[in-house]
Parts: structure tokens; sequence; C-alpha cells
């Protein structure tokens, strides 16, 4: 909107796209904090001029979560800007949060999982 500040950000190619990546992780990540943030009321958008949305916000929070992680491997990790900026890990199918899909996996890996039992 009018009330944002102009940015300079430069969104070139460099070497972190690691290995034939489909993403620039670091380009990624300074577009979500710098471009798609509305600052100071939250939440994320689709572009600069857009207004904020919960779906935005999702996968703008998504796409930064996985950003930060070289091919989820929590030890290889990259945050733009302030250290606080790292996002806690999300599956990358199921859009949840690592130790929640674990404790789903766990709790229904002993499920009987018959027709009858999932029909009720």
């Amino acid at each position: 909107g009018d009330d944002d500040p102009p940015l300079e950000l430069n969104m070139t190619i460099d070497d972190d796209a690691r290995g034939g990546s489909l993403a620039n992780a670091r380009a990624l990540q300074r577009y979500v904090l710098l471009c798609a943030q509305v600052y100071p009321d939250g939440g994320l958008r689709d572009k600069p001029g857009k207004s904020r949305d919960y779906y935005h916000t999702c996968y703008n929070l998504s796409g930064l979560s996985a950003s930060q992680r070289f091919f989820g491997d929590d030890d290889a990790t990259y945050v733009f800007g302030d250290p606080s900026n790292l996002l806690p890990q999300t599956h990358p199918v199921y859009n949840v949060r690592v130790e929640k899909c674990n404790f789903a996996f766990a709790h229904f890996s002993d499920a009987d999982a018959t027709h009858d039992w999932l029909s009720g």
C-alpha cells in the first residue's frame, strides 16, 4: 500500500540455489520478510499492494520455514536477518510442525485401519 516503505531488493540467483534447488532460499526469505510482511499490523500478503489474509500468511510462513533448512536438515540452516526469525520446521507434505506429524504417525500406526473401524 501507500504506507509501505520503499524497498530496494536484489532478487538474483546466487550460490544458495544449491545443487539444483527449485528456489533460492536467501531470496525467498528476503521477499517474505521485506515484501510480503504487512508492517506494523502483522500478517502476510501475496505481494506489495495486496491485502494480508490467512491463506497467504500460511503459505508464506511455510515457505519461510522450508527455506531456512537446506534439504530439511536442521543442522544446515540459513536465517535471513535476526536469528529470532528462525521458524519451527514444518513437514513439506502436511504443512504441520514436524513434531506434530511424528506424534500423529506414532498414534495412528497402532490403529486398526480396517474399513469397518474407519467408518465407525
